[in-house]
């Protein structure tokens, strides 16, 4: 009985024994590597169809290569022709036809954002201008709305560009501007509070919608109020949004910058003996209310997950905040000379703030550290820790100065500048000594840290 022949499943095509020799062209007949290039020749010149235009420039063709594919070539060409326009000084509508072409495809060519803001922003400003030289203005309603559609295909443009690359700075930076241009585009700021608040719920850590958002909100008057709990809602969907604890951060100055503007002008108000100001206010601080209030938020947030950094970060600019309050009443106490005593009263107090501010949260660290007992998760809250640590050190120094020549500057930052180091207590250097077995990779930074070469 015959039996049937098993047929090999396997397609695979066996390996060849011997490696197959090149097959030499015939006479007449061009290699493979001349085919592609010819190949790839044909297709660039089929690509630079647009360009045959009469009054687009013939160029060279490009030189061949693997890596360079027709779309690139295409695009190489569009940038060339309209930088070869800029530097004609050429604004004719093909022009700015063939820079919205190119910006579409290739946002980051800020030499054609830079150039349309030549030719579109004296269009915008005219109106300005004319009430500027000439006094009233004499233009119609016709005209402002001719302004307002030249804004609007501006916008649109950026629009187009900024779905390409979300975080193009060129794009936000030639949107805001269009915005911020003209007074008779301010009622298109409310509809691009509510676009740029679509694009965050898309997308909520885009910083470069978080800084536009801001300027335009200040240009509409919208209050640092709502501009703080807008901000608030997105860390409440998610803390780990380090642009949303950075939006509150700016909010929250901004809010105190506006409360001190206002007392400011109300004591101008109480008593105004008509001289000017010959110095600069510093930059406004967190009130002690705020501090206390941010602190316990952020409590809330590195109690729920301890490795999320960003929580520790807003943390860390919370501390910074108190201790400038801190440091601002010394150089207060150290300016007056005759009459210290309410100064000396207000720098005892801000001392005091602080030290009760850095115990609280070593304390809250400490029951953090208690509570987790994977090691691997407690970097953020251990190095936190010898920062307090450091701080209560170097406020303990600064409470025990002598008043004769204390002046009120930072010693310890001078001596950092100058390469002097300070070793920190044995607290923190015991700490640092843990954050360089659980961190090797920063194992040099955290050795520095401990032998005082660094203040972290």
């Amino acid at each position: 009985m015959k039996t049937k022949r098993k047929v090999r499943r396997n397609h695979a095509r066996p390996p060849a024994r011997h490696p197959r020799r090149a097959r030499r062209p015939r006479e007449g007949q061009g290699s493979s590597t001349e085919g592609k290039k010819k190949t790839r020749e044909r297709d660039r010149e089929r690509g630079h169809l647009i360009f045959d235009a009469p009054h687009v420039k013939k160029q060279k063709p490009l030189a061949t290569s693997t890596f360079f594919p027709p779309q690139l070539a295409l695009l190489s060409r569009l940038s060339d022709e309209v930088l070869a326009r800029r530097a004609e000084h050429r604004s004719d509508p093909e022009s700015l036809k063939l820079c919205a072409t190119l910006l579409e495809h290739n946002p980051e060519v800020y030499t054609a954002w830079n150039w349309r803001r030549e030719v579109v922003g004296p269009l915008l400003l005219e109106k300005d201008g004319k009430k500027e030289e000439e006094g009233p203005s004499t233009s119609t309603s016709s005209d402002d709305d001719i302004r307002v559609k030249l804004a609007q295909a501006e916008l649109d443009l950026t629009e187009k560009s900024l779905r390409r690359n979300p975080k193009c700075y060129s794009a936000w930076h030639h949107r805001r501007w269009v915005l911020l241009q003209s007074p008779i585009l301010k009622h298109l700021l409310q509809k691009e509070l509510v676009l740029v608040d679509k694009l965050l719920d898309a997308d909520a850590r885009n910083f470069h919608a978080w800084a536009h958002r801001r300027a335009v909100a200040r240009e509409a008057g919208v209050l640092p109020k709502e501009s703080e709990e807008a901000a608030m809602r997105r860390v409440e969907d998610n803390f780990s949004n380090y642009s949303a604890w950075h939006e509150r951060s700016a909010t929250l100055l901004l809010e105190e910058a506006a409360t001190e503007k206002n007392d400011g002008e109300n004591d101008d108000d109480d008593d105004d003996d008509g001289g000017e100001k010959t110095s600069a206010s510093p930059p406004p601080l967190l009130s002690a209310s705020v501090l206390e209030r941010e602190y316990d938020l952020v409590r809330q947030a590195v109690f729920t997950d301890p490795e999320d950094q960003a929580p520790w970060l807003y943390h860390r600019w919370l501390l910074s905040q108190s201790v400038e309050r801190f440091r601002r009443a010394r150089k207060a106490k150290a300016k007056a000379c005759g009459d210290s005593g309410d100064k000396a009263t207000t720098a005892a107090a801000a001392a005091e703030a602080l030290a009760a501010t850095l115990e609280a949260e070593s304390t809250a660290c400490e029951e953090l550290l208690e509570a987790e007992p994977d090691r691997s998760k407690c970097k953020w809250p251990l190095l936190t820790l010898a920062r307090l640590s450091e701080a209560r050190a170097w406020l303990e120094r600064k409470r025990g100065a002598k008043n004769d020549g204390d002046d009120g500057s930072d010693s310890d930052g001078e001596s950092e500048r100058k390469g002097v180091s300070r070793k920190p207590p044995a607290a923190a250097v015991a700490i640092f000594e843990q954050l360089a077995e659980l961190d090797p990779l920063r194992r040099n930074f955290y050795r520095d840290a401990a032998s005082g070469r660094i203040f972290v």
